[in-house]
């Protein structure tokens, strides 16, 4: 695909596009620094459970960067070694979500009752994802066939994967609908009642985004002019950071709900030990 396209759009256009990638990558990992470092300053807390949701978070923004830089120019210096990394970085930030929304619905001592069932469920959820995220289409061009065949089997790959990746988001949606409303659930007793509705109802809208973001990837597949793919690359771009940065709202409000839950417990301990106290002395 890469070599049709350098042979039938002018340098220019490419040229356009890849800066306008590489200011829009700078932005996001900004971003994702300083949400690492917004993590890190105001959390402090020593609760257990508090401190693991903080290392999943920074893990995944981390790799976010990491992901976000290696991708820069990723269209037009294609190789396999490369191609692999990125799954297996992909891969690993996909896990580190999971393993952050399971270490949401338990607290410490549930966790390890839970521990070996879930990692077994994030692993196998892992082993699909990793399949489905691996960029096959980029290697068909490198086939000795003419460019209509290579179109075809291009086509064809795109097709099958971007379909498989919807019913793979279709029955995760089916698993992280209930966790993530059980821990909306948990937090119930929450003061922000808008934030809890928020985190209840979010797994619905950012299941969309995604289907949308692969349903149109197989739209394009239809495209017939070569200067148009630059254009659904713009715009599948677009879809697609939009579909992760609300995955991480999601993951941040749950954080922060916590959070602020484990404060509010602290301070009714504080609380109750110190009338304890005062009872005993009276």
């Amino acid at each position: 695909m890469i070599d049709y396209l350098r042979e039938h759009i002018d340098q220019q256009s490419i040229n356009s596009f890849e800066k306008s990638d590489i200011i829009l990558t700078i932005f996001q990992c900004a971003l994702d620094i300083f949400l690492i470092v917004i993590s890190i300053i105001n959390i402090k807390m020593k609760n257990k459970q508090i401190i693991t949701l903080k290392s999943r978070l920074i893990k995944i923004f981390i790799l976010d960067i990491i992901i976000r830089a290696l991708y820069v120019k990723k269209y037009y210096l294609i190789n396999l070694p490369k191609e692999v990394l990125f799954s297996v970085l992909s891969t690993s930030q996909f896990y580190y979500i999971l393993s952050f929304i399971d270490h949401s619905k338990y607290n410490q001592n549930e966790l390890k009752k839970n521990l070996s069932e879930e990692r077994k469920l994030r692993m196998n959820l892992c082993f699909y994802f990793i399949f489905l995220t691996f960029s096959y289409e980029n290697f068909s061009f490198k086939l000795k066939y003419t460019y209509q065949l290579k179109f075809i089997i291009n086509k064809t790959i795109l097709i099958i994967k971007n379909y498989c990746f919807i019913v793979f988001l279709y029955k995760l949606y089916k698993i992280l609908k209930i966790k993530i409303q059980d821990i909306a659930s948990l937090l119930s007793n929450q003061k922000n009642k808008k934030m809890i509705m928020f985190i209840y109802g979010s797994p619905s809208p950012c299941f969309f985004l995604y289907c949308f973001y692969y349903g149109l990837k197989i739209v394009f597949v239809f495209v017939s002019k070569p200067v148009f793919f630059i254009y659904g690359n713009i715009i599948l771009n677009i879809l697609k950071d939009t579909s992760k940065y609300y995955l991480f709202l999601i993951c941040e409000a749950i954080f922060y709900t916590i959070h602020f839950q484990k404060i509010e417990e602290e301070k009714e301990f504080i609380k109750t030990s110190v009338d304890e106290k005062a009872t005993i002395n009276n």
